[in-house]
Order: C-alpha cells, then structure tokens, then sequence
C-alpha cells in the first residue's frame, strides 16, 4: 500500500506540474494574441488611411481629366 501512495503522490505531483507549465503557457499565449491584436489594429489603421488616400487621389485625377477635357473646348 506504501508503493501505490507513493505512485499516487508521484502521479498528482505530475498532474500538477502539468497544470502549472499549462497554465504558464495559456498566458503566455494570451500576451502573444494580445500583441498581435494590436499590431492588426495598427496594420488596419494604415490600410484604412491608405484607402483613403487613394480615393482622394483618384479624385484629384478625375478632377484634372475633367478640367482637362474643358480647356481643350
């Protein structure tokens, strides 16, 4: 009965090493997923602004093909 103490304690020193290094992993990978939200939300900002950018390019350049086309009137 001494061995199979022995065993079950060994074994519940396992398990709770395991929950332990878990644990330890489940927030690293928390922090990870938390900084690579932010650098998603920074990267959709950029996008965003280069969006806009071109629209408002686009509309320069129409504008100028329309003034354009009126000078040669």
């Amino acid at each position: 009965m001494n061995k199979e103490k022995q065993q079950s304690e060994l074994e519940k020193r396992r398990i709770e090493q395991n929950i332990k290094t878990l644990s330890t992993k489940k927030a690293e990978v928390e922090q990870q997923l938390e900084v690579e939200t932010k650098k998603l939300k920074q990267l959709e900002q950029v996008e965003e602004a280069r969006r806009q950018r071109e629209n408002e390019y686009r509309k320069f350049i129409d504008s100028e093909i329309k003034r354009g086309g009126r000078r040669d009137r």
